[in-house]
């Protein structure tokens, strides 16, 4: 099972965040630090979209992947290094962003357990969704069927409000943007033109929807906060410097 962490610089929100450093290292050093933790994992790079970034890790010893800087999104990124890297049909790919290094080490166990025992073409996490989560069109929700696997994906929810809330509580989730991939289901992913949805709702996971490739859910407890905004950042710092000191 290898992990595969994707990064570049071009953030709208928060520009050149995966080297933002007030804690000393990279944001996207403290991404890799977290995702090794994980001993599900035999292999973890960075997929870095420049030669900055690249250096960068090699400064802190982390292996990273140089990819093209034209990919369109993270999956595409990953589905280049993997090829790179030469993997079986069969591995498991774990595709990390690179802005949430607060990810859980055991959460990645589950996802990486639950795809090996399933034999899963794809899965994600989910994760429970407070009242204030639903109504964030920032927050991407995942709609899990009966069968638990995501049918739907989307940030806007019909009736935004206390009462739709309690009716979606059930199958509406928060989606923690963590997938997990067979090779060779990857692949097909990368190598299929973009979808309607997919470009429509600026959403990669619709593509996968729309091809119909199942994709498993995966419960946690709740949703690792990931760095999108300065004040994501800011807090990420705040935490980082107290778990330190304490």
């Amino acid at each position: 099972t290898v992990c595969l962490i994707p990064a570049r610089l071009g953030s709208t929100r928060l520009p050149r965040k995966m080297l933002l450093d007030r804690t000393g290292t990279p944001l996207i050093v403290h991404t890799h630090q977290a995702c090794q933790a994980c001993d599900a994992f035999d292999e973890v790079h960075v997929v870095a979209a420049s030669r900055e970034i690249a250096t960068r890790c090699g400064h802190h010893d982390v292996p990273c992947i140089l990819s093209y800087e034209s990919h369109e999104n993270g999956t595409s990124r990953v589905a280049e290094a993997a090829r790179m890297l030469d993997l079986p049909s069969d591995a498991i790919v774990v595709n990390v962003q690179g802005d949430e290094p607060e990810v859980d080490a055991d959460n990645l166990v589950g996802l990486v357990r639950h795809h090996t025992q399933r034999g899963s073409h794809m899965a994600t996490l989910v994760a429970p969704l407070a009242v204030p989560r639903f109504i964030d069109t920032n927050v991407v929700k995942a709609f899990v069927n009966d069968s638990g696997r995501c049918a739907w994906f989307a940030r806007h929810v019909k009736g935004e409000d206390s009462s739709a809330y309690a009716a979606m509580q059930k199958f509406v989730h928060h989606h923690v943007g963590v997938y997990s991939y067979r090779m060779d289901t990857l692949q097909h992913i990368d190598a299929a033109e973009p979808t309607r949805f997919e470009l429509s709702m600026r959403l990669e996971q619709m593509r996968a929807v729309e091809l119909g490739i199942p994709i498993d859910a995966i419960d946690i407890p709740h949703a690792h906060p990931g760095i999108d905004t300065q004040e994501d950042y800011d807090g990420f710092v705040a935490r980082y410097r107290a778990s330190v000191a304490g």
